[in-house]
């Protein structure tokens, strides 16, 4: 890939990645759940319902137009594999 390809796949990584854990690391961290490791679980599946509906009306929509539909989907749904790895677990306090 070109340079101007890489820097726009992790300009597109970074807003899913930053825009998921702040959207995510507060409620956990509120509700006492120190890794995002919870979301593999049963009890994550109301996290991940929050967390995909985020993503398809606020990130979704400001990523699209600039890095395209598919390429928006595709990071989104390789990072929600990745958080809902019981083995991924990132610090909900750290990611804050």
């Amino acid at each position: 890939p070109s340079q101007k390809q890489l820097e726009s796949d992790i300009a597109l990584k970074l807003r899913v990645a930053n825009g998921t854990h702040t959207a995510l690391a507060h409620g956990l961290a509120l509700l006492k759940f120190p890794n995002t490791d919870v979301l593999s679980t049963v009890t994550g599946g109301i996290w991940m319902e929050f967390i995909d509906s985020f993503v398809a009306h606020q990130v979704h929509r400001a990523a699209a137009p600039i890095f395209g539909d598919d390429e928006t989907k595709e990071c989104w749904e390789d990072w929600r594999r990745r958080l809902t790895h019981p083995k991924f677990g990132m610090s909900s306090f750290f990611i804050t």
